[in-house]
């Protein structure tokens, strides 16, 4: 105060001066004139300070404020506001513990593919890719800790703390929009001229970690260490590619508002026990009206259908060309049966039912008589047509859970669960008899069709090959017994 007032003491003196003149009873005009312009002398001189040091002192704000932002490049920007605008205490190495979410990711395959590129294309391509996930750090308010190459370690909880729950429900919502992120900057890298598309990974753990200033007097690092550090950095290396696992502990913060799969558990390096994680699937909000679930805990079977993406329509659409596809790759377009590879498959593990359960299983190969010669005289379309009406009479004979399938040309495999020797010969007999007992008519043409069948059943440790070569044996006694004849 002694200092401002000797600063000014020029000042104050005409100030003075100029009140004892209005105070005088008797007012002397050139006196109060003389003071009026010393007054305004002193003003005008006053003026011209008071604007050079306004000048100047904008100008060391805009300095400050420079220096500022280029603080906030190099550290977080809640720790450049903890620093110059609230703390009070003295800045010394020193630590606490504190609950914090924790979150790491990186991106798959990055060694490989920056080894492929020269330096100037490697920083640009990763300085773009580092902004873009920082601008979202900061919108969800997160304090990046530091980059490690491609990964990333970000942490809620402090310096500006909320609660447990809010810290973890923001770290997985900014680690969701990540993900959606990389898929526009994946088709930017691709039009860029990037072949190897990449993938983010992300793990998040929440926990008591130490937090503060690490170091020495002379140079200190603000950062964290504790377990929930080392989890989240484990949990990101198990994820696969735009996976985000989440600790269990996690988890429990944000389950109701984050939709994630069933647990899984974990054997994670610098863990002794298993560690249960979820994977982060989408944010519950209004967008749930667009995911279909089916939860079948009998059959552990989860299923999740996001039309979010696509209308109803469209994906109902796709997964119909998809049944489609499938549907062709496994069965014959002729008839309509399992084809050769899907039949023997079948068999293969019917047979592996069996040996388990110790279940009965019988099996036939069955074989249109003389069927070439049936295409040799009355030709292919009559064949064919003769073929898929002995397939409507032998499905006729066949219980719901019997299979048979078109092992090519006209013959067929039929496979029987839970039939012995003598079920099953009934059967096929019934099948045989079924086939034959009426003429097959197609226009002016009437024939009468005859099916030969050699039968196997499962015993003990026989293979699907032996067992087929049973029954390929036994076909061979049938035709050679005559036509219409079933063997064993």
């Amino acid at each position: 105060m002694k200092e401002n007032d000797h600063i000014f003491s020029k000042e104050r003196r005409i100030l003075e001066d100029a009140e004892s003149v209005l105070k005088q009873e008797k007012t002397d005009i050139e006196g109060l004139l003389e003071a009026y312009m010393a007054l305004l002398k002193g003003y005008k001189k006053l003026l011209r300070q008071t604007r050079t040091l306004t000048r100047v002192s904008d100008n060391q704000q805009r300095k400050l404020n420079r220096i500022l932002d280029r603080l906030g490049r190099y550290v977080s920007y809640q720790l450049v506001k903890k620093i110059t605008h609230e703390s009070k205490e003295e800045i010394e190495v020193r630590a606490r513990r504190k609950k914090l979410t924790v979150f790491f990711s990186d991106l798959k395959d990055f060694s490989y593919t920056s080894s492929h590129m020269e330096g100037e294309e490697l920083s640009e391509f990763l300085n773009s890719y580092l902004e873009a996930m920082t601008r979202i750090v900061i919108k969800w308010g997160g304090t990046l800790d530091k980059y490690m190459g491609d990964a990333i370690m970000v942490f809620f909880g402090d310096p500006d703390f909320t609660s447990d729950k809010d810290h973890a429900l923001r770290c997985v919502r900014m680690a969701i929009e990540m993900r959606e992120k990389m898929k526009g900057m994946r088709e930017k890298w691709y039009n860029m001229g990037y072949q190897e598309p990449l993938h983010c990974r992300i793990g998040i753990a929440s926990g008591y970690c130490t937090v503060g200033n690490f170091g020495s007097s002379e140079r200190m690092d603000y950062t964290i260490i504790g377990a929930p550090v080392n989890l989240a950095a484990r949990l990101e290396s198990a994820a696969d590619v735009d996976e985000i696992f989440i600790s269990h502990e996690t988890w429990g913060y944000v389950r109701d508002q984050v939709r994630c799969d069933p647990p899984a558990s974990l054997r994670l390096k610098g863990f002794h026990h298993p560690i249960l994680a979820h994977k982060v699937l989408s944010a519950r909000g209004e967008e749930d009206d667009n995911i279909f679930c089916i939860n079948d805990e009998v059959r552990d079977m989860c299923v999740q259908i996001d039309f979010s993406n696509a209308s109803r329509s469209e994906l109902i659409a796709a997964i119909r060309m998809q049944e489609q596809s499938r549907y062709s790759a496994t069965h014959d377009p002729l008839t309509g049966l399992l084809n050769r590879e899907a039949i023997l498959g079948r068999l293969k593990t019917e047979v592996s039912r069996a040996e388990r359960e110790m279940r009965s299983l019988s099996m036939a190969l069955l074989d249109l008589d003389h069927f070439q010669e049936i295409n040799d005289r009355f030709g292919r379309a009559f064949g064919d047509a003769v073929l898929c009406e002995a397939v409507r009479r032998i499905r006729a004979c066949l219980r719901n859970y019997d299979i048979v399938g078109r092992c090519g040309g006209d013959e067929m495999l039929l496979i029987v669960p839970g039939a012995d020797s003598d079920a099953a010969r009934k059967l096929f007999c019934r099948i045989s008899q079924c086939v034959s007992d009426r003429e097959m008519t197609f226009g002016k043409i009437s024939e009468r069709i005859t099916a030969s069948m050699g039968c196997a059943t499962f015993e003990g440790k026989m293979s699907p090959e032996m067992l087929v070569s049973a029954a390929r044996e036994a076909l061979c006694r049938a035709k050679s017994a005559g036509a219409g004849g079933v063997a064993y």
